[in-house]
Formats: C-alpha cells, structure tokens, sequence
C-alpha cells in the first residue's frame, strides 16, 4: 500500500506554525503598545517590557541592564527570574546582550 505523503507536507506545516509565531508577537506588541499607553514610571514599563519579550521569546530568563560609563558597570535595571535587580556588575564579570 503506498503512502500518502507530499514533499510540501513539511514545508505547509512549518507556514502554519510560523504564522502562529508572527501572531503571537503580532498581539505581545499589541499589549505592549497598550502598556506603554499607560502613565508608567520607567522602572515598572521596563518590567514589564522584559515580560513581553520572556513571553516572546520563551527565554527564562530576561533583564536589562544600564551601563554605568563613570562607575564602570552595569546595573540590572529590570529582569525577569534573575533576582538582582538594582545590582551592579563589572564589565569584567561578563555580560551578554542581544
């Protein structure tokens, strides 16, 4: 009995999630549009910009982080499962950035 398969069977369902990923980032910046309608003061906007993009991403772990030219740092200034906001940390510790 011969299968039932088409070369365009993978490629049709890598569109569909992908169409599903483009929405998903479509309504997360709908909502942070929404947030940033909001009168936030910059700590709580920044918080909740680095929810958005844990949920965009799926990233765990997410924060922004300052740069401290005159003290030769960097400051955690909003995160999400980091649990050192406020902290400084050296240049020379290490520090990623996207």
């Amino acid at each position: 009995m011969p299968l039932n398969f088409s070369p365009d069977e993978p490629r049709i369902r890598d569109s569909a999630e992908e169409v599903q990923r483009l929405r998903l980032h479509m309504r997360i910046l709908r909502d942070f549009g929404r947030i940033a309608l909001e009168e936030l003061e910059i700590g709580p906007l920044l918080q909740r910009a680095v929810a958005q993009v844990a949920r965009a991403t799926g990233v765990r772990h997410v924060k922004i982080m300052r740069d401290r030219i005159e003290q030769g740092d960097l400051l955690v200034e909003a995160g999400i499962r980091w649990g050192s906001l406020g902290r400084a940390r050296s240049r020379q510790q290490g520090a990623c950035s996207l």
